[in-house]
């Protein structure tokens, strides 16, 4: 079984992590713009975790946490890769991250309906919650 090692996101990662954004349809050119992931990085240093094996960066995730939440955003792997096992390998390691910052708790959203997903935060002992239509605009 192939090793996967998980480590935090350096700049050099981006065009890798990019990829895996567009390739699962969760590219975003602003929210997921090279200078967002620097700066998140720079005011949270292992904020954005990357997840490696020898094909290189396969899988991310990025913490967001106010004092208040957890959230796991973007956790996403490459389609040519066993995405359970890397999105596992990401979960532990975040969960990890923000103990040692004192939270009790780690939230993930979801697309609604997406049942194989879901089955899978489950199975790492996430409550599913109520459903949510979540809204935004650019400023």
């Amino acid at each position: 079984m192939e090793k996967i090692s998980i480590r935090r996101y350096t700049p050099k990662d981006y065009n890798a992590v990019k990829a895996i954004y567009s390739q699962t349809g969760w590219f975003d050119k602003t929210t997921d713009s090279k200078t967002n992931l620097s700066r998140k990085i720079s005011k949270d240093k292992g904020s954005i975790l990357v997840a490696t094996n020898k094909k290189g960066v396969v899988g991310t995730v990025s913490i967001i946490n106010d004092g208040r939440i957890a959230l796991l955003f973007r956790l996403l792997a490459r389609n040519d890769t066993d995405g359970k096992k890397v999105r596992n390998k990401l979960m532990q390691e975040a969960e990890k991250f923000l103990k040692k910052k004192g939270y009790k708790e780690v939230h993930i959203i979801s697309i609604k309906g997406a049942t194989k997903l879901h089955n899978e935060y489950q199975d790492q002992k996430y409550n599913k919650g109520r459903l949510y239509q979540w809204f935004w605009k650019k400023l």
